[in-house]
């Protein structure tokens, strides 16, 4: 069983209130050592956070080492992506770090000049410099070329400034498909103590799905500067929603992003992730029946459920501090909500352990499951959860 020392956070407020609302957040909000933003359901149900030391400063790697940083990396369904180029999110670092990574102290101190002489940023809009000097700082360091930019423009609110745009890496030269294009913004704390880095993968139909098949390297290559002018152009005259997620939603993520510490450089952040909200008062002790500890029997087919694995050690608890348990590798918790018979269980935090990938499988089922749990049913000391397409059935653990 190998620890990977990473943190998942779904951070909408957890909540454990006995309301008729049945529906996922609108809004889900974020914080962590000093770290806030919010991000709305239709995006991302789950956020993972996940900090990582760095690399040893003399590593030999593409792209060079990477400094140390925090990931926040938005996502639907288990297990979590493990690249923010694959899920989207914020990447968030210490600017006091980059003494010792060269490249990353370049780039914060290239975009800091940006922005604070609010340059312009037509240049950049542009088919590449011969010398790739009009390419915009990004982090982090990758092993590619930054081979177009559109759409810049300065961003910012009381705690950061940076440059949006939408941009692609490449190590070819060939046309853009709809599937690569990135939305990213490249920002600074207001005292310099944290560098931005919000990454989210786009698709548009702007673009072909796939290189022709007819594709001529030769008289690409020749025509390569007008066509990338002309792929720009068309990125920038395009509507927010003719991306996906629709590039106003990503901004607003941006705009709510909040570096608290910023404006006091060392005073102690916290430790552990903080609640945005107290949890509210129950006025019923049972939670409708549910409270207390229960342990899975079976899930999936609600005439013939799937025994669970063998010590596995699958369980789910409900009580005032919200729902928590085992799920069979790692465990979790979240919010619940119940009203005469309906359930919703809020988005869940849960620790991330590699175990035999056949109790990997069971978890991720019995976790979107859960999630999607829309009533339960008791009948003496069993519990049956039910979600769209099965059921999850429980035994009342035994006290003591």
């Amino acid at each position: 069983m190998k620890i990977k020392s990473i943190l998942l956070l779904a951070l909408s407020a957890m909540l454990v209130v006995a309301l008729p609302a049945l529906a996922q957040p609108a809004t889900n909000s974020v914080a962590f050592n000093g770290v806030s933003f919010q991000f709305p359901s239709t995006l991302a149900t789950n956020v993972s956070i996940s900090q990582h030391p760095g690399d040893p400063v003399d590593l030999d790697a593409p792209g060079g080492p990477q400094a140390p940083y925090t990931d926040f990396l938005l996502y639907n369904t288990f297990p979590a992506p493990e690249s923010i180029f694959d899920a989207g999110g914020i990447r968030v670092y210490r600017t006091a770090d980059f003494a010792q990574y060269p490249e990353y102290q370049q780039t914060a101190d290239i975009l800091s000049g940006m922005v604070g002489a609010q340059a312009d940023l037509t240049p950049s809009m542009a088919a590449n410099a011969a010398d790739n000097s009009n390419k915009l700082p990004f982090l982090p360091v990758v092993p590619a070329n930054q081979v177009i930019r559109a759409r810049a423009r300065y961003v910012g609110n009381a705690t950061f400034s940076g440059i949006a745009y939408v941009t692609v890496f490449r190590q070819d030269a060939s046309p853009f498909v709809g599937t690569e294009f990135l939305y990213t913004v490249q920002g600074v704390s207001s005292d310099g103590s944290y560098y931005v880095s919000a990454i989210f993968p786009l698709t548009t139909a702007l673009f072909p799905d796939s290189v022709p098949a007819d594709f001529n390297y030769d008289s690409f290559i020749a025509g390569i500067d007008q066509y990338t002018n002309e792929s720009i152009a068309t990125l920038n005259a395009a509507a927010p929603t003719e991306f996906t997620p629709g590039l106003e939603t990503l901004d607003a993520v941006v705009s709510s992003l909040m570096l608290t510490s910023a404006s006091a450089p060392g005073v102690p952040v916290p430790a552990q992730p903080t609640p945005t909200s107290e949890p509210t008062a129950i006025a019923d002790p049972t939670f409708g029946g549910l409270g207390g500890a229960w342990i899975l029997t079976g899930w999936g087919d609600v005439n013939a459920p799937t025994a669970p694995l063998e010590g596995s050690a699958v369980n789910v608890n409900f009580g005032a501090e919200g729902i928590s348990g085992s799920s069979g590798c790692n465990s979790y918790s979240g919010g619940f909500q119940y009203n005469n018979g309906v359930l919703v269980v809020q988005p869940l935090a849960t620790t991330l352990m590699a175990c035999e990938q056949p109790v990997m499988d069971q978890e991720g089922a019995f976790l979107n499951a859960l999630q999607g749990a829309t009533g339960y049913q008791i009948n003496g000391d069993m519990l049956t959860l039910f979600y769209d397409g099965g059921v999850l059935t429980f035994s009342r653990a035994a006290e003591g």
